[in-house]
């Protein structure tokens, strides 16, 4: 529901989302937003990301490409999320999102181009796949 709602994390601890989930089963005990973060995240660490990565090692250079947009929070932070779009071995279309990073600086090209080669890396996507900015 947050994330196909597009709905912030805080909703599980307003009143009005507590009465719902006691309405409809008094069993189920709300946890705080941390707690659902907190799951998230070890989701991703512990299986989607090591998913990701397995599928990316399956694709080859010319089959894989990347796109990247940046935007601001309402918080007025600047996030670089990074998608991949690829041809599998079946030849079927896929675009997944393989990260959001915060950006801490100015949103110059080396410091983007930092950002993504160092996620790229990190998703263990070989070097020689991209070519590095040399602004």
């Amino acid at each position: 529901m947050i994330a196909l709602d597009s709905v912030p994390f805080n909703l599980v601890s307003g009143i009005g989302f507590k009465s719902l989930v006691a309405v409809l089963d008094p069993k189920i005990t709300v946890k705080n937003r941390r707690t659902y973060m907190r799951k998230i995240k070890n989701t991703i660490k512990s299986r989607t990301k090591p998913a990701l990565i397995e599928e990316l090692k399956k694709l080859n250079k010319r089959s894989c490409h990347f796109s990247c947009d940046i935007w601001s929070t309402k918080r007025r932070e600047g996030v670089l999320g990074i998608v991949s779009h690829f041809i599998d071995s079946k030849w079927e279309i896929h675009k997944k999102t393989i990260a959001f990073k915060r950006m801490n600086e100015r949103h110059t090209a080396d410091y983007i181009c930092q950002i993504f080669h160092e996620t790229l890396e990190e998703l263990g996507v070989p070097a020689n796949w991209v070519t590095k900015f040399t602004g």
